[in-house]
């Protein structure tokens, strides 16, 4: 996998308002323009209390080439607290992460299965609740729709995958 960095300097500013307001919107249009062959890492992500994106963020592609077309680091010259590192380096060392859904969204989801007829197990709430039960303890992007205009957050996690398709955020599909 190949990889380039992006550094957001820490600044009075929160460096996860800085990703999801000035990088992550850019990289999501760049994804979609591209056909969503790039991933997204968070090297200094931290899963705690509250949950961190820390200030790097890593846009890998099997690709080397499709990496340099992206142009990074004309897309974000310009805007003072981010820094994109030049160099494309080849890395084993990486983590990729996908989203992690709203407890409502699952609610919604056992009402679909039931309105199709199908019967949920009566343990599958239970089991959805307590599959999801840290979910706001992970790091988010805050996300504006462009259809709607409305903001959302989108809740990601690491996982253990190390090749994958991504979706258009760069979060590996399932």
């Amino acid at each position: 996998m190949y990889s380039q960095m992006i550094i957001v300097k820490p600044t009075m500013v929160s460096t996860s308002l800085i990703i999801s307001e000035d990088v992550f919107p850019k990289l999501h249009i760049l994804f979609v323009n591209n056909d969503c062959q790039f991933g997204l890492s968070f090297p200094a992500y931290s899963f705690n209390k509250h949950g961190s994106l820390g200030n790097i963020v890593e846009v890998l592609c099997e690709n080397k080439d499709a990496l340099s077309a992206l142009d990074l680091t004309s897309v974000f010259d310009g805007i003072e607290d981010i820094k994109v590192m030049s160099a494309i380096n080849e890395t084993n060392d990486y983590v990729l992460f996908r989203r992690l859904r709203e407890k409502n969204r699952f609610d919604k989801q056992i009402e679909r299965f039931n309105k199709r007829g199908n019967e949920a197990p009566g343990n599958m709430k239970a089991h959805i609740q307590h599959h999801n039960k840290n979910i706001f303890s992970h790091a988010y992007i805050m996300v504006r729709s462009t259809s709607t205009g409305q903001k959302y957050n989108l809740f990601i996690a690491p996982t253990e995958e190390k090749t994958a398709k991504f979706n258009s955020f760069g979060l590996v599909m399932k």
